[in-house]
């Protein structure tokens, strides 16, 4: 089995687990990362690898369920076709690619150091990369529009609606999509500078997320203070005719017992 999936194998990736590096093309450099840094076992038990593909192999079919029980329900609940649950539907889709893309590939990069076949390793190893940067990416830049959706949803009101569709969402999901597949796969050939950009990528998300939700938060205190301001001078004028009521109440219960009194002496008498 294994040395059919060899022969299938060595003629696409023959060039990237090249043993001398004299000529070091842009395969070897592909490839250098995992057939020399990441293929040895070192001091490592082949039974802890194994442990690791079983671990996978269950998270990954959890996830890949759960996620896909998600998908099927918003799918078919049109109460959920909203702009908002749209950006949750891209987020769970990108969740679902982790458990049915990279997961199975990290699983396969594992085997292949167990029984130590440099094609399959470097081949799902490139490919779990590849699958593994464009889908943190879209999940980061996914969660950081949930965020700016939820503020401009308190800024804009009633034009929230007319301004942010379906449609626009969609727009925007499949650009997120396609430019993060395209960032994915440029560390093949730029490593240093897409590390450089990704964490500009990362910091500039963060702060946007944070500065969302701080000012999200800002604008619900406001509005609590002031439906609570609004609720106390309803409640005032209230608690005044109580207090009057009371008062009176309390006097005509004095007037009562005074009269009883006054009529107790005048019948003694």
């Amino acid at each position: 089995m294994w040395s059919s999936l060899g022969n299938s194998t060595s003629n696409l990736m023959g060039m990237m687990v090249e043993d001398s590096p004299a000529k070091p093309g842009l395969h070897y450099r592909i490839c250098y990362h995992f057939t020399r840094t990441h293929f040895d076992m070192e001091e490592s038990s082949p039974v802890w690898y194994i442990f690791n593909c079983v671990v996978n192999v269950v998270f990954s079919v959890i996830s890949t369920l759960s996620n896909l029980f998600i998908l099927v329900a918003i799918r078919r609940s049109p109460s959920l076709h909203t702009p908002s649950v749209a950006f949750l539907f891209g987020l769970t889709l990108s969740d679902l690619g982790v458990g049915l893309i990279v997961q199975p590939l990290f699983f396969l990069q594992i085997l292949a150091k167990v029984i130590r076949h440099k094609p399959l390793f470097c081949v799902a190893g490139i490919s779990a990369e590849i699958s593994a940067h464009a889908l943190c990416l879209v999940s980061l830049l996914t969660v950081t529009a949930v965020g700016v959706d939820k503020l401009v949803a308190l800024l804009l009101h009633l034009r929230y609606k007319e301004l942010v569709t379906i449609k626009r969402v969609i727009v925007v999901l499949l650009c997120v999509w396609l430019f993060s597949t395209a960032f994915g796969s440029l560390w093949l050939w730029r490593y240093q500078p897409i590390k450089t950009i990704s964490v500009s990528i990362i910091t500039l998300c963060l702060l946007t997320g944070t500065y969302s939700y701080v000012k999200i938060y800002r604008i619900v205190a406001h509005h609590r203070s002031r439906i609570k301001a609004q609720c106390v001078n309803v409640l005032q004028p209230v608690e005044k005719h109580d207090n009057i009521k009371n008062l009176n109440l309390a006097n005509m219960k004095k007037q009562a017992i005074g009269t009883f009194l006054v009529f107790c002496i005048l019948a003694q008498r």
